[in-house]
């Protein structure tokens, strides 16, 4: 068994994360964009080139509304962009200009994201 006492150290410098997987694991160090690290202590949120499930899941604690994606694949779709958390709404609304995607308003707490239909 693997104890702190005997697991060797990692230090981490300004612009570094770690993970474990899994407890004993050894740490891997990557690097972190240190301009997005913050980017919310300024009412914004910004991704490049991430799936959209990623974006959805760094929006939800910062807006109370539940988005269901119709098909899981959709959370695959690869987008780039900043949201101001300030009015996220506007993110939705703007999501079909962005994505082949519908973005349906069920009620005021709850969305739903479907594939384009095309014409």
């Amino acid at each position: 068994m693997t104890t702190a006492l005997n697991t060797p150290q990692t230090l981490l410098h300004a612009g570094e994360s770690a993970t474990s997987y899994s407890r004993g694991d050894r740490l891997t160090v990557n690097p972190v964009d240190l301009a997005a690290v913050g980017e919310w202590r300024f009412g914004q949120l910004s991704f490049d080139n991430q799936p959209l499930r990623e974006v959805l899941a760094m929006l939800k604690p910062y807006y109370a509304v539940n988005v269901t994606l119709s098909d899981a694949a959709l959370g695959n779709l690869p987008l780039s962009g900043q949201v101001n958390l300030d009015d996220p709404t506007a993110f939705f609304n703007a999501l079909p200009l962005l994505l082949p995607v519908n973005v349906v308003w069920q009620d005021k707490n709850n969305l739903l994201i479907n594939k384009e239909n095309k014409k």
